[in-house]
């Protein structure tokens, strides 16, 4: 407590103690002059009142308070706990646009320099909702958590298996005064399947169904791979016999489909959809229609083919040839017979 304020304490409590003996000397000598008590009294009250009004006016002009949370005009206070040369700031190296491959983990770092004592948190934008405050998450969404090591500067909000969903604009937050926020943006990718058989397939009735699906660049041993018809994923226990799928993995993941004794009644749109890819399809048309086709073509074939011509050297040939030569000398000889009879 400063000294003003001591003198002025002990002052007071002099004045009151003075006025208190004046008034008990004054009831024991005069017993019956109670009106003179009560003027006394009213006087002593008075000068209680008047010096806590001095006191009360000393302190609003001299007193100096405790250092209260910063405000953005109190930077030029001694006492300020957040003044410019303490005040947290973010590090330049923050990055404000992230991306992440669907499926996998997402970092969002955030850095903060002279945080000392205050709350770091993470809010999503898009609907305002708090994800974590320190190391403790507010979200029943267990894939979001924050990661701080101690003596650390960064606090990280990790978000695992990503979905299409968790794109947009992040948050991180500093319960300063005012409040301070640095945005990041997440964007989320995804690979691609590809049927190298499609867009259509033309099979005929009884041949075998072969179809090839592809995810590149992908080496997540958690891809999984479903072969979907019609919307419905393929059943292999089903009592459709004759279904069988291969997957080989790699840099590169490649699945194999093959339907055997393929049926009319396996027509229809082939869907490859990987876990942490965006979907292919393919239109597969098995008819019987094909196998009649190839039939009537290979009769037309046959029909239009011509006769075989027999060598030259056979028996056929030769024996053909002297019926030929036979006729064109009785013709000959007739012609001779005739011309000479109208000579003669």
């Amino acid at each position: 407590m400063f000294p003003e304020l001591v003198v002025l304490k002990l002052l007071t409590v002099t004045i009151i103690c003075s006025d208190i003996r004046a008034s008990s000397a004054t009831i024991k000598s005069r017993p019956h002059k109670r009106m003179h008590y009560q003027s006394r009294e009213v006087h002593r009250k008075s000068s209680i009142l008047r010096h806590n009004r001095i006191e009360n006016d000393y302190l609003e002009t001299n007193f100096i308070g405790p250092p209260s949370r910063p405000t953005s005009s109190s930077h030029s206070s001694p006492f300020s706990w957040d003044d410019l040369q303490f005040r947290p700031y973010f590090d330049n190296k923050n990055e404000d646009n992230v991306t992440a491959q669907l499926g996998k983990t997402a970092q969002l770092h955030c850095r903060i320099r002279q945080l000392a004592n205050r709350t770091v948190s993470w809010v999503r934008q898009r609907d305002l909702h708090i994800l974590t405050a320190g190391q403790y998450t507010y979200t029943s969404d267990q894939r979001f958590s924050c990661i701080h090591l101690e003596n650390s500067d960064d606090w990280t909000l990790e978000i695992k298996y990503v979905q299409k969903d968790d794109a947009g604009v992040y948050e991180c937050q500093v319960n300063t005064e005012p409040k301070m926020s640095l945005s990041i943006r997440l964007s989320i990718v995804a690979n691609k399947a590809l049927i190298p058989e499609g867009p259509e397939l033309f099979v005929e009735s009884g041949a075998v169904i072969k179809l090839t699906c592809i995810i590149y660049e992908t080496s997540s041993s958690s891809l999984y791979i479903f072969w979907y018809r019609e919307g419905t994923v393929i059943n292999y226990d089903s009592k459709r016999d004759g279904i069988k799928v291969t997957t080989e993995r790699g840099p590169s993941t490649v699945s194999h489909l093959e339907i055997l004794d393929a049926k009319v009644s396996d027509s229809g749109e082939y869907s490859c959809k990987p876990s942490f890819a965006e979907f292919a399809n393919i239109t597969v048309h098995v008819s019987d229609e094909f196998k009649q086709k190839s039939e009537l073509k290979e009769i037309q074939y046959h029909q239009l083919e011509p006769e075989p011509v027999e060598p030259s050297g056979s028996r056929y040939s030769r024996t053909r040839i002297y019926s030929d030569n036979f006729y064109t000398l009785l013709i000959g000889l007739l012609i001779c017979i005739d011309i000479f009879y109208h000579n003669y």
